[in-house]
């Protein structure tokens, strides 16, 4: 019986990887062979030691079987492809021309700044910390955009640049009447160190529907999750947590959106927007925003901005 959608979720985060290394090697060389995703396994020797176990009495190993096995990888990984390709038709900064996949270097950089970022050996460690606090700051200004150009973004994920106090950096959200009125619930430092509290899980805030200064409006919390252990933040932005430090926060409940510069494939994506409870931005979503909303000024300065950072990832 056939395994459905939902039960293959588990391989989209496989297929969506051979994939990024194809595009990461088509980056580096302007194309790549669409095989390229069995690299890794070849170069280890995963299949062929697999052919060696199944070899015959004779000791002829089973060719054949590694052949397959490579082709249980290429398939898929020509579907991703495809998959992306229709997804962000002309954002896409790749074409498929036979079986190989051509680099077209896109307008603004930010898919690929997202594909160095996942091909990082490290989103902790020097000096691929950069590309964490790049990531947070630029999605802050694709979420804005995303609801509109008149929209404000605020960013205060840690760590903040100038350094500041939680309360500092929320600061800005409290000239709105009524809202994000500064008030610690009983027991709570009123202006908390840095290691009391440095962002209390959340990574930017967008105003959406400032119309004019009477309270009443909607706010968009983000959280930027670009560690491959992306999913183990599902529940950030905390609300509650946010929250505890003003009275009130806001009238109108906040929006979530949750943010990683991953490519979730169609379950994947619909079960973490379903766990996390929040709008969920993918390098698809926020590459079509950098490439088809951000005005074209915005794009080159980007570009300018984020491409010296991709070559810190070789």
């Amino acid at each position: 019986m056939p395994k459905s959608a939902y039960a293959s979720r588990v391989r989209e985060p496989v297929i969506a990887a051979d994939v990024d290394q194809i595009e990461w090697v088509a980056i580096r060389s302007g194309s790549a062979v669409v095989d390229d995703a069995t690299r890794d396994e070849l170069v280890s020797g995963e299949l062929d030691d697999e052919a060696e176990l199944r070899s015959d009495e004779a000791g002829t190993a089973l060719w054949q079987e590694q052949d397959l096995a490579q082709e249980e990888i290429v398939g898929p990984a020509v579907q991703e492809i495809a998959f992306r390709i229709e997804q962000l038709g002309t954002a896409y900064p790749f074409e498929l021309a036979g079986n190989k996949l051509v680099y077209r270097p896109s307008g603004s950089g930010f898919y690929e700044f997202c594909l160095a970022t996942c091909r990082a050996p490290s989103v902790t460690k020097k000096p691929y910390v950069v590309l964490p606090r790049y990531f947070e700051r630029v999605v802050a200004v694709l979420v804005r955009y995303y609801f509109g150009i008149d929209k404000r973004a605020l960013h205060v994920g840690w760590p903040r640049r100038p350094k500041s106090k939680f309360k500092l950096a929320m600061s800005p959200l409290g000239k709105q009447k009524y809202e994000w009125v500064w008030g610690p619930e009983d027991g709570l430092s009123d202006d908390p160190t840095y290691t009391e509290v440095k962002d209390e899980t959340v990574d930017f805030v967008v105003t959406v529907g400032l119309l004019d200064s009477r309270p009443g409006n909607l706010y968009i919390l983000g959280q930027c999750a670009c560690g491959n252990d992306w999913n183990t933040k599902l529940a950030e932005p905390d609300q509650k947590r946010i929250s505890k430090w003003f009275r009130p926060a806001w009238i109108v409940p906040p929006v979530s959106t949750f943010t990683t510069p991953y490519v979730l494939g169609l379950e994947t994506l619909r079960e973490t927007s379903r766990r996390s409870s929040s709008i969920v931005f993918d390098r698809i979503r926020l590459s079509l925003i950098a490439e088809t909303i951000l005005p074209e000024s915005r794009r080159n300065a980007l570009k300018r901005r984020i491409d010296p950072v991709i070559e810190l990832v070789t």
